[in-house]
C-alpha cells in the first residue's frame, strides 16, 4: 500500500543546474583554479556539496583534506549567494505534486544539499505547505546512498518503508531507495543518464511525472475514533471522498461508497485506491463487531470489482 513519495530534489523536482554550475565556478576561480563545463558538473552531483567542490578541484589537483574543508568552506559561501538562482520546476512536476496531495498521499523531500539550501530551493519553486517534510544534510545522519535518511524521514511521515515510492535520478537515490526497502522509481529527464540507474533495477523507470501518476493510488482514511454509530460511520466515508477544499477525490467516489457500505454496485473508475482504517479497536467497539467486520469483509473481498486495499491500524 503506498502512503508516501519521497522525492530527491536536484534533478528530479527542481532543475538546478545554472545554480550548481555557477556555485562551483565561481569557488574554482576564487580558489586559484579555472572554472569547468556542466558536463563535468552533471557528473559530480548528488553526493553533498563537499564531494561536489572536492571532484571539482580535483580536475586541476590532488587535494589533501585541508584543500577539501578550504574549498568547501568557500563553496558554502558561494552556494548560500546563489543556490536558487535560475531555479525551476521540470515541466509536469507541479502538476503531479498537487494530484499527490489530492489523492491523499504524504509528500517529502530528502536530498544531499545542505539543509538551508533544501528549503530556499523548495520555498522558491513550490512555496510552502507543498511537502510534509523537507530534509537536507543534517549532523548525524550520513547521506545517500545510505539509507539512514530515508528511514528516519519515513519514520517521521508515520509510514514505513515499503509503504513509500522513493523518486530519483541519481545512483545514491537508487541504492538508498532500495537499501531503505522502498519501491524505487528512476527518472529520465535528470542529471544522470537512464542506463547509469538501470544498473541499480529500480521497480520503475518514468519519462514523465504522468507516469507517476499512473502508479500512485488515491488513499482513503477512515478515523473509527469518531465513528459512536454507523451514521457517524457513513459521516466518515463522506469525509474520505472530499479532500480539505472540498473538492472530490478522483474516479472512486461512488466504488469507495460502494465497498463501505456493503453494495456491490458496478463503476467504471480510472485509479485503485487504498483504505486505511484508523483507531479499528475503538470502531468494533461502538458500530458492533458483526457490523465492522462485514465492512471489512466487503473491503477485502472485492477482487472481482474493485481495484481495493486496507490497511487496519490500531
Amino acid at each position: 500500500m503506498i502512503r508516501a513519495c519521497i522525492f530527491d530534489l536536484d534533478g528530479t523536482i527542481i532543475n538546478t543546474m545554472e545554480s550548481l554550475k555557477y556555485a562551483v565556478n565561481e569557488s574554482l576561480r576564487e580558489l586559484g583554479f579555472p572554472g569547468t563545463d556542466q558536463e563535468h558538473v552533471r557528473q559530480f552531483i548528488g553526493h553533498g556539496g563537499r564531494n561536489l567542490i572536492k571532484a571539482a578541484i580535483s580536475l586541476y589537483t590532488d587535494p589533501c583534506e585541508e584543500d577539501v574543508d578550504k574549498a568547501y568552506k568557500t563553496y558554502k559561501r558561494i552556494f548560500a549567494e546563489c543556490c536558487t538562482y535560475a531555479n525551476e520546476p521540470y515541466e509536469g512536476v507541479p502538476e503531479a505534486l498537487n494530484e499527490f496531495r489530492k489523492r491523499g498521499l504524504k509528500l517529502a523531500v530528502i536530498s544531499n544539499k545542505s539543509q538551508q539550501g533544501v528549503e530556499a530551493c523548495i520555498h522558491k519553486v513550490y512555496g510552502d505547505g507543498l511537502f510534509d517534510i523537507v530534509c537536507g544534510e543534517r549532523p548525524g545522519i550520513p547521506l545517500k546512498p545510505d539509507p539512514t535518511g530515508i528511514i528516519d524521514l519515513a519514520g517521521k511521515l508515520g509510514v514505513r518503508p515499503e509503504e513509500c515510492l522513493y523518486i530519483g535520478d541519481g545512483e545514491p537515490d537508487m541504492q538508498g531507495g532500495r537499501a531503505a526497502g522502498c519501491i524505487t522509481v528512476g527518472v529520465t529527464w535528470g542529471f544522470r543518464p537512464r542506463e547509469a540507474l538501470e544498473i541499480y533495477n529500480p521497480d520503475y523507470m518514468i519519462d514523465s511525472m504522468e507516469d507517476l501518476v499512473t502508479i500512485t493510488p488515491y488513499v482513503y482514511i477512515l478515523d473509527g475514533n469518531n465513528m459512536a454509530d454507523r451514521d457517524a460511520f457513513y459521516g466518515e466515508i463522506e469525509k474520505c471522498m472530499t479532500d480539505s477544499d472540498g473538492f472530490k477525490m478522483g474516479h472512486n467516489l461512488d466504488a469507495l461508497s460502494d465497498v463501505l457500505s456493503g453494495g456491490f454496485g458496478r463503476h467504471s473508475f480510472g485509479d485503485h485506491f487504498c483504505i486505511l482504517w484508523t483507531g479499528f479497536r475503538k470502531s468494533t467497539e461502538t458500530l458492533g463487531t458483526d457490523f465492522t467486520m462485514r465492512a471489512v469483509r466487503v473491503m477485502l473481498d472485492n477482487n472481482a470489482e474493485y481495484d481495493c486495499i486496507l490497511k487496519i491500524s490500531e
